[in-house]
């Protein structure tokens, strides 16, 4: 995806403008999409570390942005594989399950077909695969760097869950693993509590699993230290003024309509479904392993209609359950049907391909794309070599979306998301550059342009 899809949108140099503060020698980030000042925080620290490893191996920080996110899908593929042998005895159905998650989309192509298509009575919706880039593995990959390698950290989070060991090394590696998800996507680490927390309930009051009863206190502790880093952002996030400011409408994002998930996942949430209601009418008993994947899917979706701000970020990952189940359900209820098997598995795969190439195209026809040429490279080279990095930079939202990528200097107007009063400062600046005064002289000097 990222080859034939987008590589170079405003959200992109959003994070090499974080990396480029690691370059610099930086671990802590500060805001330099506004002019306004604000002390160092630990937000972001996953792309201050790849600046800083991006400045130890002398490479540009646009390829290395790149070569750590093919680095984070390896990993992503590592963790898919390591989940899915709870699952699957055959090494042919693990690679088929990784396939599936990687690539598998739902039906969001019929939009495009079919352009008044509603499937809710309030309104046409739209799939969740299309807006929303956390929604399913292969938006994440196409979308940023960090989005897989948060999907690998609870892979491997669910992993230590599930095989439940007396091995205290695993819970070693697990406090590591919830104190990094914590400190760089926390909402995930609330999903991965969430569905964590539930899932020990169970096995504990309700199956009396004894080696569970055993470990409880070996669990609790990793889910403490995750809390941590998730306790210290919230802190930054509500008595820093600045960030206070700049951040507050990056995550209101509430959820989409149920129907627009279900288009999202497509044949797969189709089969998931026909799973559990096969278990429930065979009264099949449930391992634990089965127990986890429902919990998984019940549990994330009730975050999803929860009541805070930012519902849609507890998406993440929660195509992987039902991509396991909807496999589990090919392979028992038509195990001796090939046939069909195969067609239901080609059919999911035309599908996917007719919606992850409108996907791509949809990507580079709707987004604002910032490409560079070399007249404006070699302009921030002299800003550089002139060392005027304590200068403010004052220019329409396309420069100054990647100017704090390029030079160490502040912006007055830049990434949307990252701009106090955006949509106010856009306008000033547009009414500046129409016409032209001596007042106008003044106001840039007093904001020290």
């Amino acid at each position: 995806p990222n080859v034939a899809g987008s590589v170079s949108d405003a959200d992109l140099f959003s994070y090499i403008a974080k990396m480029r503060q690691g370059y610099e020698g930086n671990i802590l980030y500060q805001n330099r999409y506004t002019i306004e000042e604000s002390s160092p925080t630990a937000l972001f620290i996953f792309y201050t570390i790849l600046g800083n490893l991006s400045r130890f191996f002398s490479v540009n920080l646009v390829l290395f942005y790149f070569i750590a996110n093919y680095i984070c899908d390896l990993i992503l593929i590592l963790g898919l594989g390591l989940f899915n042998s709870h699952f699957f005895k055959s090494k042919k159905w693990v690679l088929i399950t990784i396939f599936m998650i990687c690539f598998s989309t739902g039906y969001s192509f019929l939009y495009i077909l079919f352009p008044g298509l509603s499937i809710n009575q309030f309104g046409n919706d739209i799939s969740a695969d299309v807006i929303i880039p956390e929604f399913s593995t292969f938006t994440s990959i196409m979308d940023v760097c960090h989005f897989p390698f948060c999907i690998s950290l609870m892979l491997f989070i669910f992993f230590i869950i599930i095989k439940n060991s007396e091995n205290n090394l695993y819970y070693f590696l697990l406090s590591v693993l919830t104190f990094c998800l914590g400190l760089v996507h926390p909402f995930d680490f609330v999903t991965v509590f969430s569905v964590s927390f539930v899932f020990l309930c169970i096995q504990l009051f309700i199956y009396k699993d004894v080696l569970y009863k055993k470990n409880i206190l070996k669990f609790i502790f990793p889910f403490v230290i995750g809390f941590l880093p998730v306790l210290y952002i919230n802190y930054i996030l509500n008595t820093n003024i600045i960030l206070k400011l700049t951040f507050k409408d990056m995550n209101i994002l509430t959820s989409l309509p149920i129907t627009s998930y279900f288009m999202g996942y497509g044949t797969n949430f189709l089969l998931a479904a026909l799973g559990i209601l096969y278990i429930f009418r065979k009264k099949i008993i449930l391992n634990k392993e089965i127990v986890f994947l429902l919990v998984w899917i019940i549990t994330n979706f009730i975050l999803l209609y929860s009541p805070f701000d930012f519902q849609r970020r507890f998406v993440m990952g929660l195509q992987i359950p039902i991509v396991i189940l909807s496999m589990i359900t090919l392979n028992t209820i038509f195990e001796k049907e090939q046939i069909i098997r195969k067609f239901i598995i080609s059919f999911i795969v035309v599908i996917t391909c007719f919606t992850s190439t409108f996907l791509i195209l949809n990507e580079r026809a709707s987004k604002i794309f910032f490409f560079i040429d070399s007249d404006i490279l070699s302009l921030y080279k002299w800003i550089n070599n002139n060392n005027i990095s304590n200068k403010n930079f004052f220019s329409y939202d396309y420069m100054g979306t990647f100017t704090p990528a390029f030079s160490s200097n502040r912006v007055f107007l830049g990434h949307w998301c990252e701009t106090d009063n955006f949509k106010g400062r856009r306008e000033l600046v547009n009414k500046f550059f129409n016409f032209f005064s001596k007042k106008q002289i003044k106001f840039l000097k007093d904001i020290n342009i």
